[in-house]
């Protein structure tokens, strides 16, 4: 299950098991202490740099699709050199798990873009993890695809692109 929450001008999301009774696109009472994965907003290393945060920047979050079939959050936003999309939908190669779609459009370089997350377990920051696709230079467009199932967080072989690329490479994802 994923919960969007809103973080001063900005959506953070929560990724947890949905063995917890709520629905997969997420539910009240969902909060920082919760175990979980966790996306990191605003600056991160190795810039510091609020124009350039670590996870795209969503300000305005939609849900889309018809109400009888699986459904889309769809989210955008900007930030400083970029903007950025996101999709989260029902992962079709693993219907337990969440796939998140992310493309940003560049206007300069932007080291360090990714999404970032810290996981929470028993009620405390374990671990971190980046996925990041490549520093990214001006006038590109990035794309990269990641799902959250029942193994954690899984990046998906060749999903990490420049837009217009048949192919790419796969996105590290260090602990």
């Amino acid at each position: 299950m994923v919960e969007f929450l809103w973080a001063g001008d900005r959506w953070r999301h929560v990724v947890t098991a949905p063995d917890d009774g709520g629905d997969r696109h997420g539910s009240p009472g969902h909060r920082q202490g919760l175990d979980g994965w966790h996306s990191l907003e605003g600056p991160v290393a190795p810039l510091h740099d609020p124009r350039r945060p670590g996870s795209p920047v969503i300000t305005e979050l939609s849900v889309v699709g018809p109400a009888e079939a699986p459904r889309a959050l769809l989210g955008v936003g900007h930030a400083g050199c970029g903007h950025c999309s996101l999709a989260v939908t029902v992962d079709d190669d693993d219907p337990s798990g969440l796939r998140f779609e992310v493309a940003c459009r560049l206007s300069a370089a932007w080291p360090g873009l990714g999404s970032a997350y810290r996981h929470h377990a028993a009620g405390k920051s374990v671990a971190a993890l980046a996925l990041q696709p490549h520093p990214g230079g001006p006038r590109q467009t990035l794309v990269w695809t990641y799902r959250f199932g029942p193994a954690g967080l899984v990046t998906i072989e060749g999903a990490v692109r420049q837009a217009g690329e048949p192919g790419g490479n796969r996105a590290d994802a260090p602990t």
